[in-house]
């Protein structure tokens, strides 16, 4: 970065003179009369200057080629160096402050301003200046510049320009910066390899304006150019109009720019020794997000954006608290304040704005109504890639067409990945797992970190209720990259391709269920004074299944080998709904009943849809195959709750198992299964399709255990 530094940092503390001001001072030191064109022009300028509308029409480079048409060039010089000389001892705050900022990490100063006044080398004698014949090399990036007086500078004794004279008047800016270009080329070069910040402008200042032109008519480049603007909306779109990003501040109740150089003196402690903020800045972050101000929150965000920044959060020790997800995350910070949920009512009330907000967060959509989704994409995020991450990047963060990167994922960003590791250190508190579940997918490294503090870490003891909720987080990263509806593409492929044993096993990979992140009926942050916790306070997993698989027809001479595959996955989702939702036993009737109390809505959905898909493929093989049904109806298993009611309801096929295998798989029921929550139908139907086929003596015992009834 490189200060360009106007009148406005003389005028600050140093009471020295605008240009405008400059020119007056000149017309009068110089005696010009009344009826003179250079005092009328003046007379003009400031009639014009007075109403906002006009501001701008006419700038004071246009009173001095006035003054060089009536008087000795020589003279107006001198003229101009002596207005210049300061009275008394001058303040030089803000001209220290710019210094301290201008100045490199190597001791470097690299500073240009358009003053001619030697204020900041009043500062440190042993700076050196340069006017235009010898200007720096801008292409040398460990040079030392000092200060580049771009259009000239006085004497030691201010008693005329130094050297190369003064950039003056209209024709003199027309020839630095559009004719000869000499400070335009310049200007350029420097924004070629630095970000430009203007300090002590005004949006119509000649400098500015000369400036801003030169470079349209060079090389129509866009540049990184910023200025330090006061809050005035019409000076603020000026900026805007010539490509300048205006950093706007506000005056204090006086009206003075104190605000400005508060914050810049700031800047430069900061910039003293970067160190010493950064660690004194992390001391206060170990305290918690919470019990800090939002521009403090802003300070920690600051630094998280670099590489250094993030390496040095992660070493603190012990780690700052996982309380600062809440404030890297966005979708946290400015969600809407929970109300007191239905089953939840002694939950605390969180307001994450408050809590986690920064200084530069627009307000929470519930109390901004102009808070829109694009305001809420140009909000900072910590876990997004920036332009110094891409900085950063070399060949192990890219994909490849082959090789082991090919179908492995791309290395994170050494920022990113020192966050990481901080959050693995983290792992062990509730708000890093409930951050870590709300989340679509995590990057495979975040999850290896995890993984490898809970386990090898010896010294830190992890609740059962955390260390499981993670297991969960594990086990949902196996379905991360499942795309979805691809099942569908599998049945345009047989459509096309017909069936083949790859078709197969495609279809048994495809057709097994997967988890998902689920939803919370609540949204609202962990507290760590929750006392009651288990992994389904800080995860949710949903159970999903491929519905799409309904739709593909498998051919009979497949029915079997499908039907196996099928076996296997749905043991699968019987094991996942038991861990995850607890709702087996909650699957509907098997057999439809067409009555009108008999509508199940349920019957398409979830397991009890994916359920019935695997009794359509049993139907169809019992019809085939009779003997091929029977091998499998055995392989079924006995202690599960959904392949004991497929046992129930498959006793009742024809032909399928004889009368005794079927008493015997009626009487071994235990009470659950045999008074079942939705299962009575199936079992009341088996009964009525063998029932004229039994003996008089399984009749009876079967009777017997019906009229014994449900444990009391």
């Amino acid at each position: 970065m490189v200060f360009f530094c106007g009148a406005g940092v003389s005028m600050a503390h140093a009471k020295l003179a605008s240009f405008s001001a400059l020119a007056e001072k000149v017309i009068n030191d110089l005696g010009a009369t009344e009826d003179s064109k250079a005092k009328k022009l003046f007379q003009k300028f400031t009639e014009l200057n007075k109403e906002p509308h006009t501001r701008g029409v006419m700038s004071a480079d246009h009173i001095f080629s006035s003054l060089i048409r009536s008087f000795d060039r020589s003279d107006i010089n001198c003229s101009v160096a002596r207005s210049l000389l300061p009275t008394g001892v001058p303040a030089l705050t803000a001209h220290k402050t710019i210094l301290q900022l201008a100045r490199s990490q190597g001791g470097h100063t690299r500073l240009v301003t358009t003053n001619f006044d030697l204020l900041f080398e009043a500062c440190n004698k042993k700076l050196k200046s340069v006017t235009r014949s010898n200007l720096p090399h801008v292409q040398f990036s460990d040079n030392d510049w000092g200060i580049v007086h771009l259009h000239g500078k006085v004497k030691p004794d201010y008693s005329a320009p130094d050297r190369d004279g003064f950039v003056l008047s209209s024709s003199e800016f027309g020839d630095a910066y559009l004719a000869q270009g000499w400070a335009r080329n310049f200007v350029k070069d420097v924004l070629g390899k630095f970000v430009a910040v203007f300090i002590g402008y005004s949006a119509d200042d000649p400098p500015v304006r000369y400036l801003l032109e030169g470079l349209q008519q060079s090389n129509g480049a866009n540049h990184n150019i910023f200025a330090f603007q006061s809050a005035d909306d019409e000076a603020i779109a000026q900026w805007d109009e010539k490509g300048v990003t205006p950093i706007v501040y506000s005056l204090d109740q006086e009206g003075t720019h104190a605000p400005l150089w508060d914050t810049l003196a700031s800047w430069g402690t900061r910039t003293k020794n970067p160190a010493v903020w950064k660690n004194k800045l992390l001391i206060k972050a170990r305290r918690g997000p919470d019990k800090l101000l939002a521009y403090e929150r802003g300070m920690v965000a600051h630094l998280i954006k670099s590489q250094s920044g993030a390496r040095a959060f992660k070493q603190m020790n012990p780690p700052l608290p996982s309380d600062w997800l809440c404030v890297f995350d966005p979708t946290i910070r400015l969600q809407q304040v929970q109300d007191k949920a239905y089953l939840y009512p002694k939950d605390e009330i969180i307001n994450p704005y408050q809590l986690y907000g920064l200084d530069s967060d627009p307000p929470p959509s519930d109390r901004n109504e102009e808070f829109s989704q694009k305001d809420k994409s140009e909000v900072w995020d910590a876990f997004v890639v920036n332009e110094r991450d891409h900085e950063d990047l070399n060949n192990g963060h890219l994909p490849s067409i082959r090789s082991f990167r090919s179908s492995d994922p791309a290395k994170l960003p050494a920022r990113l990945n020192y966050l990481a590791m901080w959050i693995a250190k983290v792992a062990d508190q509730q708000i890093t797992v409930w951050w870590a579940g709300r989340q679509s997918s995590l990057h495979p490294d975040l999850l290896r970190y995890v993984n490898n503090e809970l386990r090898l870490n010896k010294e830190k003891i992890v609740p059962k209720s955390i260390f499981e909720s993670w297991n969960a987080i594990i086990e949902l990263s196996y379905f991360y990259g499942r795309e979805k509806y691809q099942e569908y593409e599998l049945k345009s492929r047989i459509d096309s391709f017909g069936w083949s044993s790859f078709y197969i096993r495609e279809y048994s990979k495809l057709s097994a269920p997967f988890l998902k992140t689920g939803s919370f009926y609540r949204r609202s942050i962990p507290r760590y004074k929750r006392k009651q916790l288990n992994k389904y306070s800080l995860v949710r997993v949903d159970v999903e299944y491929p519905e799409g698989i309904y739709d593909i027809t498998v051919p009979d001479e497949f029915i079997s080998q499908i039907l196996s595959t099928m076996r296997i996955n749905l043991e699968r989702a019987v094991e996942m709904e038991e861990e995850f939702s607890g709702c087996v036993q909650d699957i509907c009737a098997i057999e439809p009943d067409e009555s009108p109390r008999g509508i199940n809505t349920s019957r398409g959905q979830n397991l009890s849809a994916y359920v019935l898909h695997f009794v359509s493929l049993f139907r169809r093989l019992s019809s085939i195959d009779i003997q091929e049904a029977r091998n499998e109806f055995r392989r079924w298993r006995k202690d599960d709750p959904v392949f004991t009611r497929l046992r129930i309801w498959a006793a009742g096929i024809e032909n399928l198992i004889d009368e005794s295998e079927f008493t015997t798989e009626i009487l071994s029921l235990n009470d659950e299964d045999f008074w079942p929550f939705k299962g009575e139908r199936d079992l009341l139907l088996s009964l009525k399709s063998k029932w004229n086929g039994l003996s008089e003596n399984n009749r009876k015992l079967i009777e017997n255990r019906i009229l014994k009834g449900p444990p009391k």
